[in-house]
Parts: structure tokens; sequence; C-alpha cells
């Protein structure tokens, strides 16, 4: 082989193992890069799970926000930092566990408080509710008495009690007006008064609702979160 070919072939073995070379790095690079914006778009999709109603119910937790509240039995709204609102005048509220979970079943999720009211020698009371609704960045806040309210489960049903002789479970249908008596609508699921039963408004037998309130205690109840 004379020495022009050699010096050809050499030269051509050279590019070929640069290119070979480049084009590996390069690959390593773009993925690389894809990689990150990979990361990039995820870490954003995050950041956007987190909706209005939520980052608001979460600045009312750090008493960072104002909410429209009544107190018991009075039609007067004022607003309120958590830390300074009491469901009845003077008299003292100790919030026990909260959760998020959509109760009127339209999509957006509301928070609830379950707490207990104390007297005036922070001796615990009655068990006192509250239940906050989002609404065009504003936040409303109802109050349901411990029997008006307890044994919560994920689909947004809770119980209600009268007496002795009256109980249910209820769901809220529609969240109103604080200025009106009745504040809210409610969907009655299941009503039991005396020796007569009904479910979603209809008669039935002492046995059919006894396996309707069956089926519900296997609903799982939300996630309670402690309140520091």
């Amino acid at each position: 082989m004379n020495k022009g070919l050699k010096i050809f072939l050499y030269v051509l073995l050279a590019l070929l193992c640069f290119g070979l070379g480049y084009g590996v790095s390069y690959i390593t690079s773009k993925n690389v890069m894809d990689k990150k914006e990979e990361n990039k778009v995820t870490t954003t999709k995050k950041i956007e799970t987190v909706s209005k109603e939520e980052k608001a119910f979460k600045k009312i937790l750090n008493n960072e926000m104002q909410f429209n509240a009544t107190r018991w039995a009075d039609t007067k709204v004022e607003k309120y930092y958590l830390k300074e609102y009491t469901p009845e005048e003077s008299m003292g509220y100790v919030i026990d566990k909260y959760t998020y979970l959509d109760m009127d079943g339209n999509g957006t999720k509301e928070l609830i408080i379950m707490g207990t009211i104390t007297n005036n020698r922070n001796e615990l009371l009655d068990g006192m509710n509250l239940v906050f609704n989002y609404e065009n960045g504003d936040v409303n806040c109802y109050l349901f008495s411990w029997r008006g309210l307890s044994d919560l489960r994920t689909d947004g049903s809770y119980m209600v009690s009268g007496g002795v002789s009256s109980s249910g479970i209820m769901r809220i249908k529609k969240f109103g007006d604080l200025k009106e008596e009745d504040q809210f609508e409610e969907e009655e699921l299941a009503i039991n008064e005396g020796d007569n039963y009904k479910l979603s408004g209809k008669m039935v037998s002492e046995e059919e609702y006894t396996n309707y309130l069956k089926d519900r205690d296997a609903k799982k109840e939300p996630e309670w979160k402690e309140y520091k």
C-alpha cells in the first residue's frame, strides 16, 4: 500500500471516530435536556394541582385570611380570622381536627373543622363544627352543632340526630346566603323517626333501613388532620 493511500485512510478513520463521538455526545446531551424539560413540566403540573379554594383554606388555617361568618342564633355577618372566631359570643372555641372534602357534590372541596365550645374556665361544653365554602375568591363559614354533623364519610354524607327517637343521614345540597335563617339546603338520604323509616324520601322497612346504614358504615371516613 503506498504512502498516500495510508495517509488518506488514517484521515478518513479519524473523521469517522470524531463524527461518531460527536453524535453520541449530542444524543446524550439532548436526552439530559429533554429529561430536565420533562421534570420541569412535571413540577409545574404538581404546583397547578393546588386549587384556589385549598390555597384560601390554608391561609384561613394559618390566620392569614378572613372569612365571613355569623354566630349561633344570629344573622349578623362579620369577617373574622380563625384565631379570633367563636361560634357563640363570650365563649371560647377549641379546634380538634380538620379535613378537605366535597360536601355539596359540585366538584370543589370544602374545609371542615371539628371543635368544641368552651366556657370562661376553659371547660369543654359542646361540640361545634365549621364548614367553609369557597366562592368567587371569598370564603363563608357555616355552623353545625355536633348533633347536626357527625360520622362524616368521603361521599359527603353525615349523621344528624334529633334525640333518642330521631336520626338520619344527610348531605349538603346547596350552600346559601349567611344572612338567611336557613343558610344551606340539605338532602335527606335516610331518616328514622320512631317506627318510620325513609330512604331518599320513600318509606321502607326497618330491615331495608338497617341494611342501608350497614352499607354506609363500610364507606371510608375522610383523612383528618390534627390542628396545631
